[in-house]
């Protein structure tokens, strides 16, 4: 199944964003072609909230692979340390797949 990977896309917006802040809440999707109500998988990086990236050597590769077994992938970059503080890095992450993103993209966060 071909995919469509769209790249950095802002999952947090408005005027009260930082610099870096609005860099770094920015997710990858990975989409399979033509599909609707996908199932979608939250792909946060490994790091220990000190280093990461959405696009690290593998996840590309797995994301794809996913996309291609018909399971959209939302692959998320977020605020590190030390200038994110480990609380505020967990509300950015629980901020991704807000309803400002499921009306845009055809995704299911209940599968």
């Amino acid at each position: 199944m071909p995919i469509r990977p769209v790249a950095d896309i802002a999952y947090k917006t408005g005027d009260k964003l930082g610099e870096y802040e609005a860099q770094c809440c920015k997710l990858d999707l990975y989409l399979p072609r033509g599909g609707k109500n996908l199932a979608t998988l939250a792909w946060f990086h490994g790091g220990a909230l000190k280093a990461g990236a959405k696009d690290g050597a593998e996840t590309p590769k797995i994301a794809c692979a996913l996309a291609r077994d018909g399971i959209a992938v939302a692959s998320v970059n977020y605020r590190l340390s030390p200038k994110a503080t480990y609380r505020a890095a967990g509300r950015g992450k629980l901020s991704v797949l807000s309803s400002q993103t499921q009306f845009v993209w055809p995704l299911c966060t209940e599968r």
